[in-house]
């Protein structure tokens, strides 16, 4: 895996408002948020590992997995590890470290717990999730190789 986009649902591919539900009632995905989410796989061949709190619900990943497109769904290889009291960043962290050759990652997500990776994190407003915009720069940064630091 040399392309990896660490995804949050909620904030990114839904927004405050969003009409579909999810089987919890709260805020479900959004078809729209969804199409971008697919010209960004399309446009990057990354792969998806799931950082969104929903990865704790296997009913929410079985409905997320629902709502996306066969290519997209078909690019989601994992989830994050699941700490009791650490930021997002640590868990995103953890599984970068116990999985390399990843050559470039993004992370979509409204929230900035991001710790060591923030630089990596392309950030939604919940009340805008994920637009075009915003697509372009994770499409540039999954796209950009990331230099090697010097020894």
């Amino acid at each position: 895996m040399e392309k990896v986009l660490f995804l949050d649902v909620d904030g990114v591919l839904n927004a405050v408002g969003t009409k579909n539900k999810s089987p919890h009632g709260t805020y479900g995905v959004d078809p729209e948020r969804a199409k971008i989410l697919d010209r960004i796989v399309d446009q990057t061949g990354c792969y998806i590992v799931l950082s969104s709190t929903w990865r704790k619900y296997p009913d929410l990943v079985a409905y997320l997995f629902g709502t996306l497109s066969p290519a997209t769904r078909s690019m989601i290889v994992s989830k994050t590890p699941v700490f009791s009291n650490g930021e997002r960043g640590d868990e995103i962290r953890e599984w970068l470290d116990s999985n390399p050759g990843v050559k470039t990652f993004a992370i979509l997500d409204d929230d900035a717990d991001m710790g060591s990776v923030l630089p990596f994190l392309v950030q939604t407003h919940p009340f805008e999730a994920l637009t075009d915009e915003i697509a372009d720069r994770v499409i540039k940064m999954l796209n950009t190789p990331v230099e090697p630091d010097p020894e």
